[in-house]
């Protein structure tokens, strides 16, 4: 919306997507009648805006090159890139005469407004179109249109429509081979779009999200000036690890030796003499390593429980059942009469059989790193009186190579490092993220299996990564009608 009328006030929340795993997508669930008249009246809300200053999307001046023709030149131009290609040309024509029509009687800026607010609520603004190539028959898999593919590939790459460059290329019909394709692709990767679609799914796989939910906190120290230099260093760290300069790796994601930090965020870490609100790099101290111990991270997925959780469903790529109806999620109280640690409380778990076979997946992987409190604060005892000694033994199961106990953050981020299987989920969250479906290993394992061998070949590069998955075949092609129930 931003990139067809610039800044803009919404007057209404539509509320959150859907999710397919950690990832929001916007492809499985119907949209509702309520939902349609909200798209209605947002549609008018943002049309209306316009009418007192419409040039900023205009291609023309309507004083010195005429209102008619002005007008005309407005609706080509803004269709084909609402619609993020040419209009047919019947379609073109009605929004032209509405356009004239609603000129002639009410003005110029309202014409403007009411093509705007129509368009706004087409299914050619709405929605994504896959196109086949012209002469592709409908009842066998095709390829997509040169301004589909362009469609396809921007959005999966920077999370917006198509620039000018790419739409040229969709024009002249050269997005049609993998060599076109693989050109484009790598030149959109060296944008600021496509850094920002990369911290995207880095906020989204380790639930960032969940840092809105946590209430300020005087006693722990918790701020409105710490939760924004959180979400401000996950966004720094990424894009200089896969930005265009940045290493690039899945190791480096996970193993990297430096921090950013300013003046709310540095006493976490321990560090003096950082003021002010800009994001500056430090070297990490000795008790941190890579994104995991990103102060914003822990605090987002507070506790044993839920960092384990995060580790196993989205780095391993191993869904946790739900806890059934009515079980208490909060530590079993200790036996009366005994005092126990945090740790041996949550212990208590695994001695209840319905959540023992749940815990058991979740709760290892989350205690190496209770070295760090609910803020994210190393430390070494549980409470003001260090009653308590931080127990950071876990154990690493259910993989093809690394099972085994581990000691501390440390010894399970590197562990973790160095899994096949924690590099083929990396494969497995990139396709669902890029794609917008779900991945059924059973269906895709060939696929899955073949971006492994390169993503490995290529030093488990994940720029890389992200280019092939937009340069396979699959990528720019259409199901055959039958497998779309006659949806062309």
């Amino acid at each position: 919306m931003r990139a067809l009328l610039g800044e803009v006030n919404f007057s209404r929340d539509f509320g959150p997507d859907e999710k397919l795993g950690p990832f929001s997508v916007n492809g499985v669930a119907p949209i509702s009648e309520p939902q349609v008249q909200d798209y209605g009246a947002e549609a008018q809300h943002l049309a209306g805006a316009l009418m007192d200053d419409p040039m900023h999307v205009l291609p023309c001046d309507p004083a010195t090159g005429g209102e008619q023709a002005c007008g005309a030149a407005f609706v080509q131009e803004f269709l084909g890139r609402a619609f993020r290609r040419p209009p047919p040309e019947e379609q073109l024509q009605a929004y032209v005469t509405a356009f004239e029509a609603e000129r002639v009687r009410s003005g110029f800026p309202s014409g403007v407004a009411l093509v705007v607010e129509a368009a706004l609520q087409s299914p050619s603004f709405l929605y994504h179109q896959e196109v086949r190539r012209e002469g592709e028959a409908r009842d066998k898999v095709a390829w997509m249109d040169g301004y589909s593919v362009a469609e396809k590939l921007s959005y999966a790459l920077t999370a917006g429509p198509a620039d000018g460059i790419l739409m040229a290329e969709a024009r002249a019909d050269r997005l049609q081979t993998q060599t076109q394709i693989l050109e484009q692709a790598m030149r959109l990767m060296a944008t600021a779009g496509a850094t920002e679609q990369m911290v995207a799914f880095y906020e989204e796989l380790l639930e960032m999200e969940k840092l809105s939910q946590v209430a300020v906190d005087g006693e722990l120290g918790f701020t409105e000036a710490i939760r924004t230099g959180f979400e401000d260093e996950l966004h720094a760290y990424v894009a200089h690890v896969l930005g265009p300069e940045g290493e690039g790796t899945l190791s480096a994601l996970l193993l990297g030796d430096h921090a950013f930090v300013n003046g709310s965020t540095a006493p976490i870490y321990g560090i003096e003499g950082v003021t002010g609100d800009e994001m500056q790099q430090v070297a990490a101290p000795e008790d941190r390593m890579g994104i995991l111990t990103l102060p914003g991270v822990l605090t987002a997925n507070r506790g044993p429980v839920r960092r384990g959780k995060t580790v196993r469903e989205h780095l391993l790529c191993q869904p946790i059942a739900p806890p059934p109806p009515g079980v208490s999620t909060t530590p079993p109280e200790p036996p009366e009469g005994q005092s126990l640690s945090p740790r041996q409380q949550w212990e208590l778990h695994t001695t209840d059989a319905t959540c023992a076979s749940c815990h058991s997946l979740m709760d290892p992987l989350g205690f190496p790193l209770d070295t760090y409190d609910p803020l994210g604060r190393y430390r070494t005892h549980y409470g003001d009186d260090d009653a308590f000694e931080v127990d950071t033994a876990g154990e690493i199961s259910g993989t093809v190579d690394v099972d085994g106990p581990v000691v501390g953050a440390k010894e399970l981020i590197e562990t973790l490092a160095s899994s096949k299987d924690v590099a083929q989920c990396a494969v497995r969250q990139w396709m669902v993220f890029t794609y917008n479906q779900e991945v059924n290993i059973r269906d895709h394992s060939c696929v899955v299996d073949r971006l492994y061998g390169t993503f490995a070949d290529r030093n488990f590069d994940l720029r890389s990564l992200i280019v092939d998955l937009v340069t396979q075949e699959s990528f720019r092609q259409v199901p055959a009608e039958s497998c779309l129930g006659g949806v062309p």
